[in-house]
């Protein structure tokens, strides 16, 4: 029986490797599409993406400085109360 299951694994064993490389063969050309796609998009759409406003954060460097101190003294208060401005 285990004889069995291992000569039968051992002949499926090529095509598994197939498969294998079949599989990463697609994945490379997918994210070669996606990249490609990034590159065009980026091209045809330049003056749009660069009139968009600059990310900012929701919190200046001065309050995520402060949350960091306030949860150094007291983490379970300093969760749940909100940053003075």
């Amino acid at each position: 029986s285990v004889a069995f299951w291992v000569e039968r694994i051992a002949a499926a064993e090529p095509q598994i490797t197939e498969l294998l490389e079949e599989e990463k063969e697609e994945k490379e050309i997918r994210v070669a599409e996606m990249e490609a796609n990034k590159a065009h998009n980026m091209i045809e759409h330049n003056a749009e993406i660069m009139s968009r406003p600059a990310r900012s954060w929701f919190q200046s460097e001065k309050e995520r400085a402060q949350v960091k101190d306030a949860s150094r003294l007291n983490p379970t208060a300093a969760a749940l109360e909100p940053v003075a401005k």
